[in-house]
């Protein structure tokens, strides 16, 4: 795989996440792609979106965090519904 490609959007528009693979440490099993990549904070439309990571340099031997989001109160102090479709890994 050199990418990693999903659909995305929020329930009104204006969401804030961020978007990321790889990046477990720790512990006995780890990722081999570390740091992770990461899309950085990304305001999502109301619309369906595709967004896509390269992986093109990536070590992708042993990925054990395939994909994850995670969002900040402070960039959504009202909450936040976010949806997420077609998430894979392509050539």
């Amino acid at each position: 795989a050199n990418r990693l490609t999903f659909w995305g959007r929020g329930q009104n528009g204006g969401e804030v996440a961020e978007f990321m693979m790889g990046g477990i440490a720790g512990g006995t099993y780890q990722d081999s792609v570390n740091p992770p990549v990461s899309l950085g904070k990304t305001t999502l439309k109301s619309e369906w979106q595709k967004y896509e990571m390269p992986l093109n340099d990536k070590n992708l031997n042993q990925v054990i965090g395939g994909f994850c989001w995670r969002t900040f109160k402070t960039d959504n102090p009202g909450g936040c519904t976010i949806y997420l479709d077609d998430i894979q890994y392509e050539v």
